[in-house]
């Protein structure tokens, strides 16, 4: 009985180890991934399949200025050369401006242990100016380079991935117990996986105490009833 539990309870450890490192290695928010098709100019773009994309807390020049249009170049530069894939740390505040565009900040991958905050790169580089704005961005606290080895989007992945690998586990430990025990739990873990498209990290690990927490019960149910039918 102390050997299973400690089972379920290693797997339950091992899926938050598996999850946090790629959240907690850059400290950062990403709230979306995208891919860049088309540059309007310096500070907006658009990209599939999250539509216009307004960098927030910068303003370039305006398009119909030669500084508009070279700083709508140099973003197109940019993006050839780390993009065209994007990780958007959206607006808790308001998500979008009064034109419809998401707000938000952009990063790309610099190399293979950092991420480039591209609003931050605009600005130290001459092609924008601070506009702070009333979001919950402050140009003050950006960092250029962010620590965040591998690909960001990928957490999600893993995660649900993690889950349905720790439920198969926990299944095939509780099926020589009893049958109808087990196919709750993995009910219940089917469930939590199929709403884990839009679910935050924080809800994910809660999801997973959860399943830990109703297969641990689940074991000690099932043995409690296996030996009172055995008695009786």
């Amino acid at each position: 009985m102390r050997s299973l539990m400690l089972v379920l309870l290693f797997c339950g450890l091992f899926s938050i180890y598996i999850i946090m490192p790629s959240y907690a290695a850059g400290n950062v928010e990403i709230d979306s991934c995208a891919q860049i098709y088309h540059v309007v100019d310096g500070d907006t773009f658009d990209a599939f399949p999250v539509g216009r994309v307004r960098l927030a807390d910068i303003n370039a020049p305006e398009i119909d200025t030669p500084e508009g249009k070279a700083a709508r170049d140099v973003l197109i530069d940019l993006f050839e050369e780390y993009g065209p894939r994007i990780y958007l740390d959206v607006d808790d505040v308001h998500v979008m401006d009064r034109y419809n565009r998401i707000v938000a900040v952009g990063y790309l991958r610099y190399n293979s242990t950092h991420l480039m905050n591209i609003n931050k790169w605009l600005l130290e580089n001459g092609h924008a100016v601070v506009s702070n704005y009333d979001n919950e961005f402050n140009p003050d606290w950006w960092s250029l380079y962010l620590y965040h080895p591998g690909d960001p989007c990928r957490g999600l992945e893993i995660s649900i991935s993690t889950i349905t690998t720790t439920s198969m586990i926990t299944s095939t430990i509780t099926i020589t117990v009893s049958t109808t025990f087990t196919q709750t739990m993995i009910s219940a873990a089917t469930t939590t996986i199929e709403r884990g498209g839009g679910i935050s990290i924080q809800e994910l690990i809660i999801a997973m105490a959860m399943i830990l927490a109703l297969a641990v019960t689940t074991l000690i149910i099932a043995v409690r009833y296996t030996r009172r039918k055995t008695i009786s």
